[in-house]
C-alpha cells in the first residue's frame, strides 16, 4: 500500500468541500492508495501526473518511486483556471 502525501494546495481544496463531497473525495484517496491507476484515471499528456474526477471535483496526483502517492491538487472542475 502506498503512503499518502497530501500537499498544501490539495489540503486547501479539501477544506473547501462540503461534507458529502469531502467524504467522496476521501474515499477516492483511500482507494488510490490501493490502486493508483484505476480505469477512470487519466494520465496527463506531457506531464508525469494523473487526474481522477469525482463528481464535480478533480484530483491531480502522481506516484513517487512506487511508494508515495502525492496528492497535488483537489479542486472543483469549474474552477480550473481561476
Amino acid at each position: 500500500m502506498l503512503t499518502l502525501n497530501i500537499k498544501k494546495p490539495a489540503l486547501n481544496g479539501l477544506a473547501e468541500l462540503q461534507t458529502t463531497r469531502f467524504r467522496q473525495v476521501m474515499a477516492a484517496l483511500l482507494s488510490l492508495k490501493q490502486d493508483p491507476y484505476p480505469k477512470d484515471a487519466q494520465k496527463l499528456m506531457g506531464y508525469p501526473y494523473w487526474r481522477l474526477d469525482i463528481k464535480d471535483c478533480r484530483i491531480l496526483y502522481d506516484v513517487e518511486n512506487d511508494e508515495i502517492l502525492r496528492i497535488l491538487l483537489i479542486r472543483k472542475r469549474n474552477e480550473g483556471n481561476q
